[in-house]
This record gives structure tokens, sequence and C-alpha cells, in this order.
């Protein structure tokens, strides 16, 4: 291909793209746009609404210390109180609502802590 041939090709203006591509980009430009801020407020929406919800986590206190062997020595059993009274702690710290088991009527099992000791 001569020289000239190609500076005349290159020189020529680029077709313009037909319209309807550009008003699809825009649709789809404006479809996401929409969906962005819907999800946008659906998550506002939503932390607003779990903000108003306490967690709760109840812990059984006199199991605990019912199932501790008769033969544990103080230290052990101030250790073991100690432990129950930091996991209450770490909780409230956490966010949650700690109630004792002997307060509570009645409650779905995934809401019970257990504490290995």
């Amino acid at each position: 291909m001569p020289f000239n041939t190609l500076l005349e090709t290159m020189s020529e203006p680029m077709p313009k793209p037909p319209l309807l591509n550009h008003r699809l980009i825009s649709a789809l430009s404006l479809i996401g746009l929409v969906l962005a801020l819907s999800s946008l407020c659906l998550s506002y929406r939503l932390s607003r609404h779990l903000d108003r919800y306490t967690p709760i986590a109840i812990l059984d206190r006199s199991n605990i210390l019912r199932s501790l062997p008769v033969d544990l020595s103080n230290h052990d059993r101030e250790a073991i109180i100690q432990q129950l009274v930091s996991t209450a702690a770490s909780l409230s710290d956490d966010g949650y609502l700690v109630l004792d088991r002997g307060l509570v009527m009645a409650a779905p099992q995934d809401r019970y802590v257990e504490i290995p000791h």
C-alpha cells in the first residue's frame, strides 16, 4: 500500500457510531445509577432497622455453678466465676443485652451462650 493512500485513509473522519448505541449506553447508565441508589437506600433502611433492636445473650449462671465439682478449690471456683463475669462483660461490650437464664421464661435455643470450664 503506497504511503499516500495510507495517509488518505487515516485522514478520513471516523464514522459516527449509530444513534442506537448512544441511547443504549445512556439507558444502561441510567439503570445502573437507579440500581446503585436503590441499593444504597435499602442498605440505609436495613441499618436503621437493625439499630432499633438489641441482640440478646442468655447465660446459665446457676447451671454452671451447679456443674462444678464439689472438691474444687475456692481459687478455681473464683476463676470460673470471673470467667463468667468476663464473658458477660465482653458480650455487653459487643452490644448484647446479657440476661441470666433464671430470669428468662422462654427464648430460642440459639440465644443461650455456652461457657466452657
